[in-house]
């Protein structure tokens, strides 16, 4: 079984999305650019009224959907560190578990946690399960067991 790129629904192998609909949200949340002035913009100048209002007119001066561009934003403004909550993004997991090596993502997940000010052990543990909950999880020992070891 593998799973769908745009909601993690499992699905045969042998189909790259579950349906239509998943598969035009992921293309189109591909081709969402967001520029970093932009991001910055709205979340240091802006209130969340005036916030809306130009993630509105972005989306429609560009022809995006409105859910998609707030998702790309919110997820990128939490990568860049405008959002002061311990979220941890989608994109965050997908990077981690797809693209870095188990060193790497060890070095990740501290670099991220030095970055939010976050205790390392209940975020590393906090990682773990979203990464099961949302399939990303490999064969491989998770990091909260290599965690452990180093502390033992």
């Amino acid at each position: 079984m593998s799973h769908c790129p745009f909601c993690n629904k499992k699905i045969a192998m042998s189909k790259a999305f579950c349906s239509k609909h998943c598969k035009e949200n992921y293309f189109q949340l591909i081709a969402i650019q967001i520029p970093k002035l932009f991001i910055k913009n709205i979340f240091i100048f802006c209130t969340p009224e005036q916030k809306d209002a130009k993630i509105e007119e972005f989306a429609n001066r560009h022809g995006w959907r409105i859910d998609l561009v707030k998702d790309k934003i919110n997820n990128l403004a939490a990568e860049y560190g405008y959002t002061h909550d311990d979220e941890i993004s989608n994109y965050f997991l997908v990077r981690l578990y797809y693209f870095c090596t188990p060193q790497d993502r060890e070095d990740e997940i501290k670099f991220f946690a030095k970055r939010h000010n976050l205790e390392l052990k209940p975020l590393i543990e906090k990682i773990d399960k979203l990464a099961e909950k949302n399939g990303y999880k490999n064969n491989d020992e998770s990091v909260t067991d290599k965690y452990k070891k180093m502390r033992s």
